[in-house]
């Protein structure tokens, strides 16, 4: 899949339950929401991987048959196989033809492919063309976005074109004329320096969103709601999350940085929260346990962070929300 998948088997090792036992997870909330029920699916737990996509929805696969299962506003579809169209995305083929680009594949609701070239259209702006989209965010409300693109072409897809045609040289004079481009795209690669940061551009709908490719910040979409932030080190070298125009929000305390990498910030900006190896820490000091895939929503105009655990008692994969 696209992104990490976590498996349920390595959760409940790094959790240490017993999987005979029907104590529920010292995460467990009243009311929870059911994501899955296993009861009469012929699914065991222990082999279910979940994944939650960048629009919500749910990817679960089953270990024992290959078949997935996909969850979104309640509905679920499946078992459906990894060829169908709903699935195929978001997995990562083992063997994929030469020209599939995962971003694409992936985005294809915001990308549209275009020959040789790539747009981006969101909210019916259209973005391009560009030789090549490097990274792709959207936040879950599909509002805003982020891409690192290519605006010239790119020295290998030239290369290529050249080989071409000189593969399909028909007279040698044809051939020694393109052999001799040929060496002239090198000299001026290595008269560049072939330094790949000048050809990656940032493009965005973020009012007022910088970027500087000296300094390799990591963007992210799914740390606040409906926001891409960029981490990177403040003034006093703290590690801190900005907003795309370098405004900081917060910084994290140097204790909380190795408990994990999914970081969520509050929507009032006074604190935020970090899952690593089934637990969520808070910057309060406080921690939930035995829980996975937590991420963002927002509901009737609040926003939560939700988290899954599963309930022993009732065989199901189980929701909490909390105010965020």
């Amino acid at each position: 899949m696209k992104k990490t998948v976590i498996s349920l088997l390595l959760f409940l090792t790094y959790a240490g339950l017993n999987c005979f036992s029907q104590r529920e997870p010292a995460c467990a909330c009243n009311p929870a929401v059911t994501i899955l029920n296993m009861t009469g699916k012929k699914l065991i737990y222990s082999e279910l991987s979940i994944n939650v996509l960048y629009d919500n929805s749910i990817l679960i696969l089953d270990g024992v048959s290959g078949k997935y299962y996909k969850i979104k506003s309640g509905v679920q579809k499946g078992p459906l196989s990894e060829e169908d169209p709903e699935i195929a995305p978001f997995i990562n083929q083992a063997v994929v033809p030469e020209d599939y680009n995962q971003l694409y594949a992936t985005y294809k609701e915001y990308i549209i492919k275009n020959g040789d070239k790539y747009q981006i259209k969101i909210k019916g702006t259209v973005y391009g063309p560009y030789f090549g989209i490097n990274d792709f965010y959207v936040t879950r409300s599909g509002e805003k976005f982020l891409a690192m693109v290519s605006e010239k072409e790119p020295f290998a897809m030239k290369v290529e074109k050249i080989n071409q045609k000189i593969n399909n040289a028909t007279t040698e004079q044809e051939k020694q004329e393109l052999q001799a481009q040929h060496m002239i795209l090198i000299q001026e690669e290595i008269a560049s320096g072939g330094d790949v940061l000048n050809n990656n551009k940032m493009v965005s709908n973020v009012p007022g969103a910088v970027f500087n490719p000296e300094s390799l910040p990591f963007f992210n979409s799914q740390a606040k709601y409906d926001e891409i932030v960029k981490a990177g080190y403040d003034e006093n070298n703290q590690f801190a999350i900005f907003t795309l125009s370098d405004k900081k929000m917060i910084s994290l305390k140097p204790e909380h940085l190795m408990l994990g990498q999914d970081v969520f910030i509050r929507s009032t900006n006074t604190g935020y929260a970090i899952y690593g190896n089934g637990t969520m820490t808070f910057s309060d000091g406080t921690s939930k346990s035995e829980l996975f895939n937590p991420y963002l929503t927002k509901e009737d105009g609040k926003i939560f962070l939700t988290y899954m655990y599963y309930s022993p008692a009732k065989n199901s994969i189980m929701q909490c929300k909390l105010p965020f």
